[in-house]
């Protein structure tokens, strides 16, 4: 990853290198199926991260925004995620939680999250453990890992 000089000019490329590498997204965290009408079709089936979610809820803490946050974050839970966990790849999680699907359903001002510590030793947990089921997965529909997914 590059570091920015404040005082240089960048393209567009160079914005994407210095994009963190974010393992923890949902993409990397997903069961995918081949379509069996069309084998170039690939979709998301299911995600480990599910698997785990009940024994993960004691840590879950409740928030109330104030309506100023509220305002800020309403419909917004990839804003929330880039600003509680450094990344917006980490939306889904926030939905997951709080039982919603969609960025639509984010309007509640009551709200159940992970403190960033405890997520992070979550994920790197789920990761650890199903890494091997994930990359099976992958290789028996041979998808590519660099799809953007």
């Amino acid at each position: 990853m590059a570091i920015a000089d404040p005082s240089k000019t960048y393209t567009i490329t160079d914005f994407i290198d210095m994009k963190p590498n974010d393992n923890f997204t949902y993409g990397n965290l997903a069961l995918y199926m081949q379509s069996i009408v069309d084998k170039t079709i690939i979709y998301s089936s299911d995600n480990v991260f599910y698997t785990y979610l009940e024994e993960m809820k004691p840590y879950l803490v409740d928030y109330t925004f104030t309506d100023e946050e509220y305002r800020k974050y309403l419909y917004r839970p990839k804003l929330l995620s880039y600003d509680v966990y450094g990344s917006t790849e980490l939306y889904f999680v926030i939905l997951a939680v709080n039982d919603m699907c969609n960025i639509k359903d984010f309007r509640k001002k009551k709200i159940k999250m992970f403190y960033k510590s405890d997520l992070n030793d979550f994920l790197n947990r789920i990761m650890s453990t199903e890494n091997n089921r994930l990359s099976i997965n992958k290789k028996s529909i041979n998808y590519e890992t660099n799809n953007g997914v």
